[in-house]
């Protein structure tokens, strides 16, 4: 209650007159502010407390929607799993395998000792890379296993993933999309491995390659009487830079030659008598950034129906915009070996390509015909296993 206050100052004891009574004044104490805040302060919780409560139900709906999408994204028996199983890289390739419901299609491939076991999954186009990324971690999950990393190239529709069990088993996961929707069971990338021919012991070249059937595929400058079964592409001979010190040898198209020149020098290649897949550029490092050369070359592989193969761009090649003018297949290796590489130079360069197959879905490799390229083809892609790519000869690279 408010304390009240006499507004009577005047004291009768004093001898002063009495005054006439005034009115009293009601001061309201602190302690009813607190009452009235208090008051004010209960009101305010109750209305709170019921859209908390509101919110929260909202949050349980949303959950709910989630979990139902995810559990639909996986598939049927995979959900429900509780803790982490032993780590089982085979019960992982079942649960793969029993995707095919949805129209996944998987395999696992053998590869080399020093190359983690190898999946390959191909996904139909009704999904996306990130539904089947989702999917594969609640399937590595269920069996003991976790994504380590997963990197998408959108580009080439391919996700590689890479899949673990802390101190236990290792793999690779390559998922393609499959953009044409063909049924077809080919889920391995392609890889061809060209030799060229260095000039020298012929003989010696080719018996080597008659006992590597992996390179299906020969560079060669010369008229072929039998070519043991491989598929041959012919030496461009192009003037370089430096000519003629530097000579590339007979039927050399030189910048200075008028067209009808270039075109006869172009009819004479050799080993375009043997069938030739190709012409392959054998220096050219000056005719390469001349206009004239690769018009009049261009306009050649497109009469002839041959695809065309740049071993090392120079910065300044009219290679490329001359055949993609015509229509013509331009084609760089991924992968070039120089003709001084070791056993373990070529090995790693091999193990690169089959990398490049795998993240972009091809790959072209351009090696010597010398004992160490194909010593380190052998070693990499041993007879009579698996192997993560088909070894396919250069033509299966054309467009169809």
């Amino acid at each position: 209650m408010g304390r009240v206050f006499s507004a009577d100052h005047g004291a009768a004891g004093n001898g002063g007159a009495a005054s006439s009574p005034r009115p009293s004044l009601t001061f309201p104490s602190p302690s009813d502010k607190v009452y009235a805040c208090m008051a004010r302060g209960k009101r305010k919780k109750r209305g709170g407390r019921w859209l908390g409560l509101l919110g929260l139900a909202v949050l349980l709906v949303i959950l709910t929607f989630i979990a139902a999408r995810l559990k639909h994204a996986v598939g049927p028996g995979l959900s429900g799993i509780r803790g982490r199983p032993p780590a089982s890289l085979e019960g992982f390739g079942a649960s793969l395998d029993s995707m095919s419901a949805h129209g996944w299609r998987s395999g696992r491939q053998a590869t080399a000792d020093s190359i983690p076991p190898l999946w390959r999954v191909v996904v139909p186009p009704s999904w996306n890379l990130v539904s089947a990324n989702l999917a594969i971690h609640r399937i590595a999950g269920g069996h003991g296993l976790s994504v380590d990393s997963a990197a998408e190239d959108r580009r080439r529709a391919t996700l590689v993933m890479h899949v673990g069990g802390g101190d236990g088993p290792k793999l690779r996961l390559v998922v393609r999309k499959n953009l044409s929707g063909a049924a077809d069971g080919q889920t391995r990338p392609l890889l061809a491995m060209v030799a060229y021919e260095i000039k020298g012991d012929w003989s010696g070249q080719w018996k080597r390659l008659a006992s590597c059937p992996a390179v299906m595929s020969v560079v060669c400058g010369r008229q072929l009487g039998n070519a043991g079964g491989k598929e041959i592409l012919a030496f461009l001979p192009l003037e370089p830079k430096g000519y003629p010190k530097r000579d590339p040898g007979p039927n050399t198209v030189l910048v200075d030659d008028g067209p009808a020149a270039m075109r006869a020098k172009l009819s004479r290649l050799p080993a375009l008598s043997s069938g030739a897949a190709a012409l392959c550029v054998h220096h050219g490092s000056r005719a390469v950034e001349d206009e004239r050369v690769m018009a009049e070359v261009a306009r050649f592989c497109a009469g002839r129906g041959l695809a065309l193969v740049e071993p090392v761009p120079t910065a300044r090649s009219l290679a490329s915009a001359s055949c993609r003018e015509r229509g013509i297949p331009y084609f760089t290796p991924d992968v070039y070996l120089g003709r001084s590489a070791s056993v373990s130079e070529a090995g790693a360069s091999l193990r690169k390509a089959l990398e490049v197959a795998e993240s972009r879905g091809r790959a072209l490799v351009l090696l010597p015909a010398t004992e160490s390229a194909l010593k380190a083809v052998g070693e990499v892609f041993p007879q009579g296993r698996d192997r993560p790519v088909q070894l396919v000869p250069f033509s299966r690279l054309l467009p169809r």
